[in-house]
């Protein structure tokens, strides 16, 4: 029994070690965390850039409409 505990808690600290990389980096969920929010800034970075492109356009259009009816 005195084997088994034993193998049985190396095992664990692999599982430990390869889920939460305790050699100094991030843990894995630490990472995913890390790249949804880095993700989820360029989305907004990009949201704003089309916004702005629209809201562009949008003043173009209405100029052309304004001396198509001069």
């Amino acid at each position: 029994m005195r084997q088994d505990h034993t193998k049985t808690e190396e095992k664990v600290e692999n599982l430990k070690d390869t889920i939460f990389q305790t050699n100094g980096k991030l843990d894995v969920f630490e990472q995913i965390n890390l790249k949804l929010a880095n993700l989820e800034a360029e989305r907004k970075i990009l949201e704003a850039k089309v916004d702005y492109e629209n809201k562009i356009i949008t003043s173009q259009m209405e100029e052309i409409d304004q001396r198509a009816e001069i």
